[in-house]
């Protein structure tokens, strides 16, 4: 599946390649997560850059797990260490506080407003903005795509309501607000854990469940651990395309101008990848015969209506008021459109 998409990604490129910027020999190391719908986009991202600068910048690819923790990578970003990043916005929350207010349940009541909510040029703009004083100007945001919509995978099931979470030892992403979350819905112990921590963690029986991406949950063997599989869609998950700021500004006009391009085509391909990843989980997970719950409406509004506080209290504690203000205003124009 992954080669046939290099492929194609790679003739839409090169369908209308020329070289557009002045003969500059540039490496740009682009660092990224090792789940398909990343790669897939870091492919399309090289082939853009190196085909539309006629090979004066050449896209260096690592997988960011080979760099160190997510904190460690912005910090490397940050100090200009690493050109370009592609994170999980919760890695951005020890710089980036508000950043949080993404990871915060039921905010979105879809995939077309979570993608457009990225499209909005004025929030991306705004978000910027934050994110450069936040860095004391050395990450640079230039939009996101889907990191995963994200469920619930156990060992003991099927989970329905947050009271069947009361014994489960569950793995969230690390960070206050997700551990708050899901400690206001009752489990049973909660535990921090960054991805690559997961499997290790279910072996030895330090967690039990996990919260995250369905591909993921399939891609990571976690659900030949675990036995259930139950759809929450609690929240909706961003990975923020960045930059360190002195690489972007050394660059010509021509080659921000591909940058900025590929960064658009990176997020239309990610996003259509990460969806095709989840139908092609959804389809494993049946063939194999796991047990899977998909919650009926009145049972999601039992989770919405304790944990959609909670993520909102905490945003209110802990989230510059501007700044939410800002994105809950982007998020209502979307809607309109959407109407």
């Amino acid at each position: 599946m992954l080669i046939g998409r290099t492929t194609l990604a790679t003739a839409i490129v090169c369908a209308g390649i020329a070289s557009t910027a002045a003969a500059q020999s540039i490496t740009m190391t682009y660092a990224h997560s090792e789940n398909p719908s990343s790669t897939t986009a870091a492919i399309a991202f090289e082939a853009m850059v190196e085909g539309k600068s006629g090979g004066d910048i050449q896209v260096n690819r690592v997988i960011h797990g080979a760099l160190g923790g997510d904190r460690d990578v912005v910090d490397q970003l940050k100090l200009g260490e690493l050109e370009f990043y592609v994170v999980g916005v919760h890695g951005l929350n020890g710089i980036a506080p508000n950043f949080q207010l993404f990871d915060a349940p039921f905010v979105f009541k879809g995939r077309r407003e979570f993608y457009r909510l990225m499209q909005d040029e004025e929030l991306v703009a705004f978000v910027n903005d934050y994110l450069m004083d936040a860095s004391g100007n050395g990450i640079r945001f230039f939009g996101a795509a889907e990191n995963s919509v994200r469920n619930l995978y156990t060992k003991s099931g099927p989970i329905r309501t947050p009271a069947d979470l009361a014994n489960v030892k569950l793995r969230v992403p690390p960070g206050p607000l997700n551990i708050a979350v899901w400690q206001g819905l009752g489990v049973g112990s909660v535990v921090g854990l960054s991805g690559s921590e997961r499997n290790q963690a279910l072996q030895t029986g330090l967690i039990d469940g996990v919260e995250g991406s369905l591909s993921g949950a399939v891609g990571n063997g976690h659900l030949d651990i675990l036995d259930h599989v139950s759809f929450t869609g609690h929240s909706y998950s961003y990975m923020a395309y960045l930059a360190n700021n002195d690489f972007y500004e050394g660059l010509s006009d021509a080659h921000k101008a591909i940058l900025h391009e590929a960064i658009e085509l990176s997020i239309i391909v990610q996003n259509g990848s990460a969806m095709s990843e989840e139908f092609a989980a959804i389809e494993a997970l049946m063939e194999k015969g796991t047990s899977i719950t998909v919650l009926t409406s009145d049972e999601i509004s039992a989770w919405q209506a304790i944990a959609y506080p909670v993520g909102q209290n905490f945003v209110k504690e802990n989230v510059d008021p501007e700044f939410t203000a800002t994105v809950i205003a982007a998020l209502e124009r979307v809607r309109a459109d959407l109407m």
